[in-house]
């Protein structure tokens, strides 16, 4: 089955009524996938209805129902910091008043039992029953986890007035294509139903839908048309009968609204199945049935082991990298292995994070990344569990805590309590191990690091991308062909000739034993398995670890405003940094980063040599401190020598001539007007000439005086007359003398 028409926990699906937008949540399925539980999620106060299954599956096929919906609660999913913070304060009170009743599904959708329950707890909590029933609601259109109890405040705001009720003198609902394409043709748009057209529908229902034979409504519909909706044409003056135009005959989605309306589940069930049949298979059957490995998809187990073999490098087969860690994830009812991984790190969060994924993951799709072909029936998994059990440690890791806040999903860390559960995949590592030491070179043998045993770190042959398509290669025969011995069969399983194949064991557990498979978004899934943490938003962009990120997407959205500093959540892959994601407030999204270039160094680092990267740095500017200070003790010791003799040579020049302070400081515009022609007439290009002769000249004019004292008059004279004096004055001056020395 296409994962478009697969129906699961919390599926949502979309329909129309009377031209309205219906929504609705699956909430419970029963094993033997005969009847299910919805909730509404456009009513105002909706209650658990029960659903055939078969109905809803055909109506996926048909194309009544639809898939294509967002779901309005996902920002209960993963809830952003800041809300959880301003209205979670009372979650676990909430959460721990309705949980004895919601975990007792089936019956607490049975409205007697719901009924005496709530009573109860009435009396023993002291709250209303209209509070009580307010979180069932919650909980249930919420999507089935502990968040959806937080305060619905996303949903505030003025609503839009609903339509008001259409007349019936056309045809309600969706518009089918030829509708679509004459728009000027209004008989295309199809029939208004009227009391004949519905004594006609009820009538084929009872003819050939209400038959143990089990036709489709597709087949009741056909007979329909080609019994009640005939007319008479000519043909070459020959009077023939024959089906009416299709726009002139009830729709089928009109003949399944009629049959919703009008019939009884209950006695449509028996007229089909007969009563044998429904009391064996229908019945009700009200009660705290065990969901513990009830189904396909009812437990995962989680385990890592170091796989019994060294490996060399892909690129360089000259070094050895060790021996990989295994991830196997294995589904407790069939023994079907959903998932896997292999890496290098040791048993940590981020492996198990891979392998979840892995089990997720379209299977057809991953095989192909490693050059092997298979078909989705070999491996037709990609779903979450209801509870997955673990070792602890990976799993009590902080980063675990949103799989079940944000997906629901339960984690366990009991292992001493339920020891068989972990012996199944321990018993899937030494099989594992076992065929490895069969046919790859480089195995562990048992001699391994005794004395005179044999290195086999010498005989490592194979990489790591070798030793994985050898893992899916075992994993399909384990799934398809492997015998799981002593396996406890059901004595239902045994009429059908259930092998106690993992894939056998799926297949029949998918037709008799489904609700227990989930699924969501591949990006919802990666959001809540990658490390998550809150980081401010500002002007200077996220950072993160010290590593700056910046965003066209965020900046449109009106962040890093100066003054506007945000919390966000940032999820991110430790393996590579290049980019982190934000989580977007409704849940529905995320805006994806990139390195800014402040930090465009850490191109594809991973967190931890960022780190190193990190502390390199500050090691060699905390090295460089004591050089840097001392050439800046130098540079302060110039700056003052310069001050000094500036200062010095400033003072000497006023106390030589006899000026005021008034005419110290006039004129400054005119002075700087004669400095600037005189740098700019010594500092001009002359091409042709080594050097300048006007800055020759003026440099002339301001050589070092040796004259002795007897000179000083004369010189001072020559002062006084240069004194007032243009550049070019003293220009012409200058070569009149040197004349006069040349004669």
């Amino acid at each position: 089955m296409s994962s478009e028409r697969e129906i699961n926990v919390n599926t949502l699906l979309k329909y129309k009524v009377d031209d309205k937008e219906v929504i609705e949540r699956v909430l419970y399925i029963y094993p033997d996938k005969s009847r299910v539980f919805t909730i509404s999620l456009t009513e105002k106060k909706p209650f658990p209805e029960l659903r055939k299954f078969s109905e809803i599956k055909e109506g996926l096929q048909n194309g009544i129902y639809s898939k294509d919906v967002a779901d309005p609660y996902a920002i209960l999913m993963n809830p952003n910091s800041e809300y959880l913070n301003k209205y979670g304060g009372d979650l676990e009170e909430k959460w721990n008043l309705i949980k004895d009743l919601v975990e007792n599904e089936p019956a607490a959708y049975d409205r007697a039992f719901r009924g005496e329950f709530i009573a109860d707890l009435i009396s023993r909590s002291k709250k209303s029953k209209s509070l009580i029933y307010k979180y069932l609601r919650f909980y249930w259109t919420g999507g089935k986890i502990k968040y959806a109890l937080l305060p619905h405040y996303f949903k505030c705001g003025k609503l839009d007035d609903p339509d008001k009720k259409r007349k019936n003198d056309v045809k309600v609902g969706k518009r089918n294509i030829r509708a679509k394409r004459n728009k000027d043709d209004p008989k295309l748009v199809g029939i208004v139903i009227t009391d004949e057209i519905k004594r006609k529908m009820t009538a084929s229902l009872s003819q050939w839908y209400k038959k143990t034979n089990k036709n489709s409504l597709e087949f009741v519909h056909e007979q329909m048309w080609h019994t009640y909706f005939l007319e008479e044409v000519i043909v070459d003056g020959v009077t023939q009968i024959v089906p009416m135009p299709s726009y002139k005959v009830p729709t089928i989605d009109q003949l399944r609204y009629h049959y919703e309306q009008t019939e009884e589940y209950k006695e449509i069930l028996i007229a089909r199945e007969g009563l044998r049949n429904f009391n064996l298979k229908y019945r009700p059957v009200l009660g705290n049935a065990t969901r513990r490995a009830a189904g396909p998809g009812s437990i995962y187990e989680i385990d890592a082991t170091i796989g019994d073999i060294y490996l060399v490098s892909h690129k360089d087969r000259t070094k050895v990298i060790g021996r990989p860690v295994i991830y196997l994830v294995i589904d407790v009812f069939s023994r079907m292995i959903v998932g896997f991984y292999v890496g290098l790190e040791g048993p940590s969060w981020q492996g198990a994070m891979m392998a979840l994924e892995n089990a997720t993951t379209n299977k057809v799709e991953f095989c192909a990344e490693y050059d092997i072909h298979i078909e989705e029936s070999q491996w037709p998994v990609h779903h979450l569990p209801e509870v997955i059990i673990g070792d602890r440690g990976e799993l009590e890791s902080k980063n675990a805590d949103s799989l079940t806040a944000s997906l629901g999903i339960v984690i366990k860390n009991e292992p001493p309590y339920r020891a068989d559960w972990k012996g199944i995949v321990e018993s899937s590592f030494k099989t594992v191990n076992t065929t490895i030491k069969k046919w790859a070179p480089g195995a562990v043998q048992p001699d391994f690091k005794k004395r005179g045993g044999k290195d086999y770190v010498l005989d490592a042959k194979m990489s790591l991308r070798g030793f994985i398509k050898l893992m899916i290669h075992y994993i399909l025969f384990h799934n398809n062909s492997k015998i799981i011995n002593n396996y406890p069969l059901d004595t239902s399983m045994i009429p059908d000739s259930v092998m106690a194949v993992p894939i056998h064991l799926w297949n029949w557990g998918i037709e008799n034993r489904a609700g227990h498979l989930r699924t969501l978004s591949r990006d919802i899934i990666r959001l809540n398995i990658l490390p998550s943490r809150n980081v401010t938003a500002n002007r200077l962009g996220i950072t993160l670890e010290g590593i700056h990120y910046r965003s066209d997407e965020l900046i449109d959205a009106g962040y890093f405003i100066k003054g506007d500093s945000r919390s966000v959540a940032v999820a991110y892959d430790r393996r590579c940094m290049n980019h982190v994601y934000v989580k977007k407030p409704d849940g529905l999204g995320f805006y994806k980063c990139d390195l800014a270039e402040v930090s465009d160094r850490f191109t594809d680092l991973s967190l931890e040599e960022i780190k190193l990267l990190q502390e390199e740095e500050k090691l060699a500017i905390a090295e460089h401190k004591d050089i840097q200070n001392q050439a800046k003790f130098k540079m302060n010791e110039e700056i003052k020598r310069i001050k000094n003799e500036e200062i010095t040579l400033s003072k000497l020049a006023r106390a030589n001539t006899d000026i005021t302070n008034t005419e110290f400081k006039a004129n400054i515009q005119e002075k700087r007007a004669d400095v600037r022609r005189e740098l700019q007439a010594n500092q001009a290009f002359v091409l042709g000439v080594e050097t300048n002769p006007i800055r020759d000249a003026e440099n002339s004019l301001y050589v070092e005086d040796n004259s002795t004292a007897e000179d000083n008059h004369d010189q001072s004279d020559v002062e006084q007359e240069l004194k007032g004096m243009s550049l070019l004055e003293k220009l012409r001056r200058k070569k009149s003398e040197e004349i006069e020395d040349e004669d």
